[in-house]
């Protein structure tokens, strides 16, 4: 039996390279499109998805009744995604429904508005950023309240 060293690649060798083949895609596919540069891919704020066409104004979007009071409802508004909240009683805002990350649409927490692709959280009250990675807020959406429905204004 011979105990001299193969003349062949190290186990470990073996190992870390392909483990350094399986990163690569792993990362690649967490990363950004390069966005602002500012905090690591935040999308474009042209997402067709982000906010309804100026020209929806006066569109009814849902009874107030239907947005619980510290909550909030995901619709779609003529192909954009927008958040509607009652952050208090009586009180309509609303958001772009595309987390300003990598412009996956948002979703509704227990506390919060939360990306499911990425975890960024944003406030109910003013749609700020909670938790990154998402460095900006989800934009506004302006809406009114007449007569019980929230409108697009």
């Amino acid at each position: 039996m011979d105990l001299t060293p193969s003349t062949g690649p190290a186990r470990r060798g073996v190992l870390a390279a392909g483990a350094g083949l399986l990163t690569v895609p792993l990362l690649a596919a967490c990363g950004g499109s390069g966005g602002d540069g500012g905090d690591g891919g935040d999308a474009d704020a042209q997402d067709s998805r982000a906010a309804p066409p100026s020209s929806a104004a006066g569109t009814r979007l849902l009874s107030l009744a239907d947005v619980p009071v510290g909550s909030g409802v995901v619709l779609e508004v003529q192909g954009a995604s927008v958040v509607v909240v009652q952050p208090q009683e009586g009180t309509a805002k609303a958001f772009s429904g595309v987390c300003t990350h990598q412009g996956c649409v948002v979703q509704i927490g227990r506390t919060d508005i939360t990306c499911p692709c990425h975890g960024s959280e944003f406030s109910f009250t003013d749609g700020s950023v909670v938790t990154g990675p998402a460095g900006r807020p989800l934009p506004p959406v302006p809406v009114t309240v007449v007569d019980g429905d929230v409108v697009l204004s």
